[in-house]
């Protein structure tokens, strides 16, 4: 039941990319209301996550993550 919950929590986010990991398949945006969050390869949109670069512009939708804030359905602006 709380997972459910927070699937329904997501917000819609604009940020940057703060930070990539390209050999662990992570990394982290900084959104506008100034939370780092958490993203998987998996959750990247377009580009692929190897075109990914620190300092672009994305879009995406805020969730609760396991250990805290996570980056999800990221596109680039």
């Amino acid at each position: 039941m709380e997972e459910a919950k927070k699937e329904n929590d997501k917000q819609t986010q604009s940020g940057y990319i703060k930070a990539i990991i390209p050999g662990k398949g992570f990394g982290f945006i900084t959104g506008d209301d100034g939370i780092d969050y958490f993203f998987h390869a998996q959750g990247v949109i377009t580009p692929d996550f190897n075109q990914l670069r620190e300092g672009m512009s994305v879009d995406f939708l805020a969730t609760d993550g396991k250990k805290g804030p996570k980056g999800i359905g990221i596109v680039t602006k």
